[in-house]
């Protein structure tokens, strides 16, 4: 019996060209998913053009920016560190909630079914979604009566990831310096 070597380098290359286009399928699924959990579908503005013109804070700016819309000193860490691993500091990050499919917004991850109007003002916080996205103030305000009404359980990343308060980073320093706070 002889061993046809030229058969068995076609179907090598056949079966290679199978995982590549496999891999290739799970590569962009998995970059799709990634997108979507972190957020990096962006605000879509009237035209349905990618808008990135959303602010991305840092985690000092953060502390300083809530701590000047009326978080008290002692929460401060919480608050960063729900925001980070809500948004990522990002203003005009829109994503799906994985778990029951509503739109949320901006710093906060606000969901739209619950807290704001799609096109006009309406939701708990009597706003518009797109202010979540282009107004700082507005999307803190609103942050702030979700938090008086359910406390930091009303975000799943702040139960997932900031939880327990031994964890968490400590900011206040970003705010004392800048403000000469003292405790």
């Amino acid at each position: 019996m002889r061993f046809d070597w030229q058969m068995v380098q076609e179907e090598g290359k056949e079966r290679h060209r199978c995982i590549i286009a496999v891999l290739l399928v799970l590569f962009i699924l998995t970059l799709v998913a990634v997108q979507s959990y972190i957020g990096i579908v962006e605000y879509r503005n009237g035209t349905g053009n990618f808008d990135f013109t959303g602010e991305k804070f840092t985690k000092c700016e953060m502390a300083r920016l809530l701590y000047s819309h009326g978080i008290p000193l002692s929460m401060i860490n919480d608050w960063v560190c729900l925001v980070g691993h809500e948004s990522h500091f990002r203003t005009n990050v829109v994503a799906r909630h994985p778990a029951w499919g509503s739109l949320c917004y901006g710093l906060f991850q606000i969901s739209g079914d619950t807290w704001c109007g799609a096109e006009i003002r309406g939701g708990g916080c009597n706003i518009t979604c797109e202010g979540l996205l282009k107004d700082v103030d507005v999307s803190i305000s609103c942050a702030q009566l979700i938090y008086k009404l359910h406390g930091f359980h009303a975000w799943q990343g702040w139960v997932d990831y900031c939880q327990d308060r031994n964890q968490l980073t400590d900011y206040t320093h970003c705010i004392k310096r800048y403000w000469n706070v003292t405790t």
